[in-house]
This record gives structure tokens, sequence and C-alpha cells, in this order.
């Protein structure tokens, strides 16, 4: 919940286009499902019908789950992105004084690995999705 609170709260999300790939790709993935009963229930003749259904949706699944993907992240490393710069921002008008007994590069470091964690959190997200 806390990272669909930061993507919400700091990236710019398009509803519309990710509600679009993320049912598409669901609706994609049940008719995968019903053409293969479907399929199995006609074992016994076969049926060319199904087969060029089955392909259909499985390119549909693939291409909307892709774009769903791409767009979730694109989403996640724009937020990401805007805390980096506020953060860094901050640290460079900050008293130098302080900072310098922190050593900077080690801030730098602490950002850059905190923000890889976050990053690798939006799978989770996609799988969600």
């Amino acid at each position: 919940m806390i990272l669909y609170k930061l993507i919400t709260e700091e990236g710019e999300v398009d509803w519309a286009r990710l509600l679009i790939y993320s049912s598409l790709s669901g609706i994609a993935a049940a008719s995968i499902l019903a053409i293969i009963n479907a399929g199995i229930k006609s074992a016994e003749r076969p049926r060319i019908d199904l087969l060029i259904e089955l392909i259909l949706a499985c390119i549909i699944y693939a291409v909307s789950y892709r774009r769903s993907v791409e767009h979730t992240t694109e989403l996640v490393e724009s937020a990401i992105a805007k805390i980096r710069m506020r953060l860094c921002t901050k640290i460079y008008t900050a008293d130098l004084h302080k900072l310098e007994q922190l050593g900077i590069s080690h801030l730098y470091e602490q950002i850059v690995q905190q923000s890889i964690i976050i990053s690798n959190g939006s799978w989770l997200l996609n799988v969600g999705l």
C-alpha cells in the first residue's frame, strides 16, 4: 500500500491507460482459459477456429501485459526521479559543514540504494495488476 501511495502522490498517473491495459490482459487471460476448456470439450474433432482464437488471445495478452508493465515502470521511475531531485536539492542547500561530517558521497549512495529498492518493489505492483 505504501508503494501505491508513493506513486499516486509523486507520479503522474494516467489511470485510464493503466486500467485499459490491465483489463485487456485480464480479459485475455480469462479468454485463454475459456478457449482451452472449449478445446478440451471438443477434443474428438479438431476446430481451427479455436486455434485462431487462442493465438489472438495470447497475442492480446502478451501485448497488453507488456504495456501495463511498461506504464507502471514509467510511473515508478518518474516518482523516484522526483524524489531523488528533491533530496539532492535539499542536500545541495543544506549546511555544508554538517554534510561534510556525514560524507556527501555516503548520502548520495544511500539515496541511490533506496531508490533501487523502491524500483524493484514496482514488480509487486505489476503482479497485482
